[in-house]
């Protein structure tokens, strides 16, 4: 019954994250772990492919104008 509850919260928060309207990124130990979709429409870029990566390196790659 526990495990149940945390999985429907989980859920209950990304939804939250995800119709927050502001830019969002989780980390874990330094690491993406998730990003909404304002993320990648302020970035004007798809970070998909980043996820589980060091977020301090994928955020040096990025051109400062962004």
């Amino acid at each position: 019954m526990q495990n149940q509850s945390i999985s429907e919260l989980s859920q209950g928060v990304l939804s939250l994250v995800e119709n927050l309207g502001y830019p969002l990124i989780l980390t874990r130990e330094n690491k993406i772990i998730y990003f909404n979709k304002e993320v990648t429409d302020f970035l004007n870029r798809d970070l998909s492919g980043l996820l589980l990566s060091e977020f301090t390196d994928v955020f040096k790659t990025i051109p400062k104008e962004n």
